[in-house]
């Protein structure tokens, strides 16, 4: 599997109109960033004209978000920054652009998909069947994309001024550590010690899915401590949007020892299950789930902690994370505890 890695682009202005319409489902996953996006969401959504709260609920839904379904069409070969996804977006027909939107599969869309999506406007029967016939939509999407369907170029006018809007007011500049370049050094240094391994941890991938032929990552501060996983079969890819605060949340890069965060990690009565099973034991992440009966997200959780604090060793072994402790582990940050104590 080929995997290639986009630091930055204009997924940002997508997920960022994601995230102030669906702030209060995300904040539970945020870290570090999480008074950030929240100080920003409460901000722009004040900012923010009632025609475009209107159009922000309509095209970034929780349950339909048409906004995203251009990702796999736009993202997956090519990188466009905010003005360039602006720019490819006004150029794009609305019959087209209702394609993406409304597509069950990620086919790329031809001249005779946008004759039939154009003729909807004018064969309301059609549309409504063409709707409901989408296995992917909700009942309020379906009835959403109906809605569109029959007034086309107004939708596409909307998107692109919601576009406009959010690229003119909505991209902050983070503090350096809530940026994605200091993500992206982060992974980096993540991804070139522990491998897949590591990649497969971030997304929460068991295993590796070997038909498979593309990944495409890119980075996102306004996910947060989410990520979003597309799966585009008909080109054997992925697409992968991870926010900030996953990536340092799931590091497995030792830190500064510190007194303060070893005994906050070590207060756990998951992190004591799990030295338990991995002292003198290396272990895979999905061992260690069965023998613990914690919840894969807790566990990686709490792996990720004690790895950061050198509780724990994390080792690739043919491509897979395993982890492991040793009384030395254990004795030494006892001995920073006591040292930090006494100074």
């Amino acid at each position: 599997m080929n995997i290639s890695i986009v630091k930055e682009s204009g997924i940002e202005l997508l997920v960022s109109l994601f995230r102030l319409n669906n702030h209060e489902r995300m904040i539970h996953n945020d870290r570090k960033s999480s008074d950030f996006l929240s100080d920003w969401v409460s901000k722009s959504r004040l900012s923010m004209p009632a025609d475009c709260r209107e159009w922000l609920e309509r095209f970034f839904s929780w349950e339909a978000f048409f906004g995203l379904k251009v990702v796999p069409f736009l993202f997956l070969e090519d990188s466009p920054s905010s003005s360039d996804l602006l720019g490819l977006i006004k150029r794009t027909s609305p019959e087209r652009l209702l394609h993406m939107f409304l597509s069950s599969d990620f086919k790329e869309p031809d001249e005779l998909g946008d004759k039939i999506i154009e003729s909807f406007e004018r064969d309301e029967k059609a549309a409504l069947e063409f709707a409901f016939s989408n296995p992917t939509l909700t009942n309020m999407g379906k009835y959403e994309a109906i809605e569109m369907l029959k007034n086309q170029s107004t939708t596409r006018d909307s998107f692109v001024k919601l576009l406009e809007f959010g690229s003119e007011n909505l991209l902050p500049s983070p503090d350096f550590t809530l940026s994605i370049p200091h993500s992206s050094k982060l992974f980096e240094d993540n991804f070139n010690h522990f491998g897949r391994g590591f990649l497969r941890f971030l997304l929460d991938l068991d295993a590796p899915d070997t038909s498979v032929k593309e990944m495409r990552l890119l980075f996102s501060l306004f996910l947060g401590g989410s990520s979003i996983t597309i799966e585009v079969p008909e080109k054997d890819s992925i697409i992968s949007v991870v926010g900030t605060d996953r990536i340092s949340d799931r590091s497995l890069m030792i830190e500064k020892h510190d007194a303060a965060g070893i005994m906050s990690t070590m207060a756990k009565r998951e992190s004591i299950e799990i030295l338990r099973k991995v002292l003198h034991s290396g272990q895979t992440l999905s061992s260690i789930v069965d023998l613990s009966c914690l919840h894969r997200h807790k566990a990686v959780e709490i792996l990720a902690g004690l790895s950061r604090e050198g509780l724990v060793i994390p080792e690739t072994h043919g491509g897979e994370l395993t982890f492991r402790s040793e009384m030395k582990l254990l004795d030494e940050a006892l001995e920073e505890i006591r040292k930090q104590i006494l100074g």
